[in-house]
């Protein structure tokens, strides 16, 4: 946990009165809002070291330390984003990936779901967290003094600069000895709301990608059965996940032969984003029916995609595709992937293929091996008929996302061949 400002309540006299809850008007929300303010919550009051034990923290003490983010946000003048705010030097950390609960919490605090109990808190520190009297203080801001602190042996040191802000007195549910906030003399004026939009959770089947594969005519299969390709879009402003894609499969009559699921290999899929799949009726009871008796081929079919809203995800931006070429003689892709992040990562990269009606023809995952901060490495991956058969002779071009994040598509330079 960082240290953030906040000021001491002086010794002496009695501690102000608890704060009234003001009433929160909603930020302009958007994802990235929602995953900076999640991050913060899980880095500074997921839980508290106490005694030798993680202790959980409360809503409302997250909730209270969410809002000195909003607070300074709203004031002007420590940033115009909630990233801003969050990744000013020596400030808040956010170093702790966010739980589904705090994800929503962090959503209701930007929808103006929870009052600001603090009354105007921009700081606050952590006195457990704090140097005691005769512990080293090596490091540590200790310019406010010591100071006799509830459910602590011993007197606290406290940073300087509690000593030019207001403590806001005892919050309800917030322990002392955990979280201290505090306020400027100068009120923060809160702007007219502006209008907030409402977050949507929406996933498309793009139909134009579609693909019926008769893989007995490719040469997949020895009997009359076909794989239905595609892809998905995340078209709404919220993250999602375990996406499933649904063909219910009918006969000349129009009753139904069966249904066959599948769910794409990607965890969680951020807005605007798309993600390839395939129903294949190998082995399924669908698949036996239209192999072994006489019907039409392909049979009738609808899709139905389902999906659950997911937490947002920080997405590490340091991955990137520098270089990429497909040689459709060879079937062989060769790909320079560079780090340019500040961190080591590894991860996985989806290609997939489209003929020349911009149809999905097949997909693959590769992994990528781990990358030391701007480190570049090239690697080639060869396609044989036993994988994607004449098809990858049909390929007119595609598209790259990383399995972490799926930022994708890289777009290929023009047509493969």
């Amino acid at each position: 946990m960082l240290v953030l400002g906040a000021c001491v309540p002086a010794p002496t006299p009695a501690p102000p009165p608890l704060p009234t809850p003001t009433p929160s008007t909603p930020v302009a929300l958007t994802s990235e809002d929602v995953e900076w303010l999640a991050t913060v919550i899980s880095s500074e009051a997921g839980s508290v070291y106490d005694k030798g034990n993680w202790v959980r923290c409360t809503d409302e003490e997250r909730a209270a330390v969410s809002w000195t983010v909003l607070n300074r946000l709203r004031s002007g003048t420590f940033g115009q984003t909630i990233k801003e705010v969050v990744t000013a030097p020596g400030q808040y950390a956010h170093n702790q990936e966010p739980t589904s609960e705090i994800g929503e919490l962090a959503k209701k605090l930007l929808e103006g779901r929870i009052p600001d109990a603090t009354g105007g808190a921009t700081h606050f520190f952590s006195p457990i967290g704090m140097p005691k009297e005769g512990e080293s203080t090596t490091g540590f801001d200790i310019g406010g003094g010591l100071h006799e602190v509830p459910a602590i042996a011993k007197k606290v040191y406290f940073p300087s600069w509690t000593q030019t802000m207001t403590y806001v007195g005892d919050l309800k549910d917030v322990r002392k000895s955990y979280f201290m906030f505090y306020r400027s003399e100068t009120p923060i004026t809160t702007p007219a709301p502006a209008p907030t939009p409402a977050l949507s959770s929406d996933v498309k089947i793009l139909e134009s990608s579609l693909y019926v594969r008769d893989d007995y005519e490719a040469g997949f299969s020895t009997l009359r059965i076909f794989t239905v390709l595609g892809e998905v879009q995340n078209t709404g402003t919220e993250w999602v996940t375990n996406i499933e894609v649904t063909a219910t499969f009918y006969d000349e009559r129009g009753y139904v032969l069966g249904q066959v699921m599948t769910s794409p290999e990607v965890g969680r899929l951020s807005p605007e984003r798309k993600l390839p799949f395939a129903l294949d009726l190998y082995g399924t009871e669908v698949g036996l029916k239209v192999a072994t008796e006489e019907r039409e081929f392909p049979p009738d079919f609808d899709l139905e995609v389902n999906w659950e809203t997911a937490s947002p995800s920080l997405v590490y931006e340091g991955l990137e595709i520098l270089s990429a070429e497909f040689d459709p003689v060879n079937k062989k892709l060769e790909v320079e992937v560079h780090n340019a992040g500040t961190e080591e990562v590894s991860g996985g990269l989806v290609v997939t293929f489209y003929d020349a009606a911009g149809r999905v023809l097949y997909y693959a995952g590769f992994g990528i091996p781990k990358l030391i901060p701007n480190q570049v490495k090239t690697m080639a991956w060869s396609f044989g008929r036993s994988t994607a058969g004449e098809f990858l002779n049909k390929i007119s071009d595609y598209s790259m996302g990383f399995y972490s994040d799926w930022r994708g598509p890289y777009s290929a330079p023009g047509p493969a061949g």
